[in-house]
């Protein structure tokens, strides 16, 4: 009578396991989880460079920005760095100043793989604006206003990587187009891709973890 009532559950046991949905029993299995030591406000100092398909090149050699990390542990990769405010100076391009306005903020890095080895976290940074990762650049001298931002009807992305040891955030990609040009700006053209590599320190810096 024993065996048939232990039959008789493992029958059971097994009839639910296949009536449940598989992504039911592996959804934690799956699922990611984050750990931030220290995170909160910090401070980013860097600069950036950025190069079009048709041969222009823009440079900021000084760049400020206020970085917001998610702090604590069992988090989801989602906005896990969060720019909130950023300041490009001493920009140039073709020797003739120009000035870059980031649009979107805050700017959101969700996210997608960690290297233990390295402790660096990559991801996408992204923004919920419509346009996603957008800037309008001006050069006075010339009555030149152009706009980046992602190509066709695409969000402007940029990947993007976070290193702890050294408190680097790095964002380096090509996904960026020239979306509106005026009539005054030299070189570039309408549509032209536009690489971007920009570097920061992050001060006071976070740690991230992918236990």
């Amino acid at each position: 009578m024993r065996t048939l009532s232990n039959r008789v559950l493992l029958l059971f046991a097994s009839a639910m396991l296949v009536l449940l949905p598989f992504g039911a029993v592996t959804a934690q299995a799956d699922e990611v989880t984050w750990t931030v030591i220290d995170g909160g406000r910090t401070d980013a100092y860097g600069g950036l460079a950025a190069q079009t398909t048709s041969g222009g090149a823009a440079s900021c050699s000084s760049s400020n920005l206020i970085v917001r990390f998610r702090d604590g542990t069992g988090l989801s990769g989602t906005s896990l760095i969060m720019i909130t405010y950023g300041t490009l100076s001493n920009c140039e391009a073709s020797g003739l100043p120009i000035e870059i306005h980031p649009r979107g903020l805050p700017w959101k890095m969700n996210a997608t793989s960690y290297d233990p080895q390295t402790g660096t976290t990559t991801g996408t940074l992204t923004s919920d604006d419509a346009a996603g990762i957008s800037a309008v650049v001006t050069l006075d001298s010339l009555g030149c206003e152009l706009a980046v931002g992602g190509p066709g009807t695409d969000k402007g992305e940029i990947q993007a990587t976070y290193t702890n040891s050294t408190g680097q955030l790095f964002f380096s990609d090509a996904n960026l187009v020239i979306t509106s040009v005026g009539l005054g700006c030299p070189v570039v053209s309408l549509g032209d891709q536009l690489t971007v590599f920009a570097n920061y320190y992050v001060v006071p810096a976070p740690t991230i973890t992918n236990p």
